[in-house]
């Protein structure tokens, strides 16, 4: 039985809030569609923290980074960023291809993020991968853990569809909303939802797919057996 899946189901921050460019946003996972309409609005770069001389910055696109940014050494920015006040990204991370990173968010040592939305006073943990993901706020990733996305290797020119939902997007990883906690060592099937206020962790399974909605708890058992 397919579940409704409400925007307000994962964020409690409007879409507009977020930035005007965002007013449409309907869908939880729709902000990765407007995400290249978002950086359009930059003619420059602007930036307002010393980010240092040991980080490699490349690409092509604007580059924003707020106030008291910390950057450490060998870690990676590509083009286009959004980086917001107060973030932390930990050495030889990676940071890639479109992101939108919230104030007080923290990219943990090793971790890869890319063409992804991470909102504000979130924890992605050690050695961590989120591609073409929506994180709430307030969400903590444990390390080893994320979401890849496959779908564009096996289907090719194919939308990622969650329940009959067309999404419009070859590549979506997870959608996680507010104060989610993800368990370690746990991978993300394409186009999982998980509701804001959920603990997800495992008993033996590092598998999880499906919609999640208004479930406190999420106890993922062996996905194979």
């Amino acid at each position: 039985m397919n579940k409704d899946i409400n925007y307000n189901d994962f964020f409690e921050h409007s879409p507009e809030e977020i930035d005007p460019i965002f007013k449409q946003v309907k869908d939880p996972w729709e902000y990765l569609n407007y995400r290249e309409e978002f950086f359009k609005q930059f003619q420059e770069d602007l930036i307002e923290s010393d980010v240092g001389n040991n980080i490699a910055i490349i690409g092509e696109g604007p580059l924003i980074i707020g106030k008291n940014v910390q950057i450490y050494d060998f870690s990676t920015i590509i083009r286009p960023a959004y980086i917001g006040d107060n973030v932390t990204i930990m050495s030889s991370a990676l940071v890639r291809n479109g992101c939108w990173i919230g104030s007080d968010s923290t990219i943990g040592h090793a971790a890869e993020v890319a063409r992804s939305f991470i909102f504000y006073n979130t924890n992605i943990a050690h050695k961590a991968m989120i591609l073409d993901s929506v994180v709430g706020s307030g969400c903590n990733i444990a390390g080893l853990s994320g979401a890849a996305n496959a779908n564009s290797k096996f289907k090719k020119n194919k939308n990622i569809k969650i329940q009959d939902i067309d999404t419009g997007l070859e590549k979506l990883g997870f959608v996680l909303g507010d104060n989610v906690n993800f368990a370690p060592c746990m991978w993300a099937f394409p186009g999982t939802l998980i509701g804001k206020n959920t603990i997800v962790y495992t008993n033996e399974s590092l598998f999880l797919k499906g919609v999640f909605i208004n479930e406190k708890k999420i106890i993922i058992n062996n996905l194979f057996s």
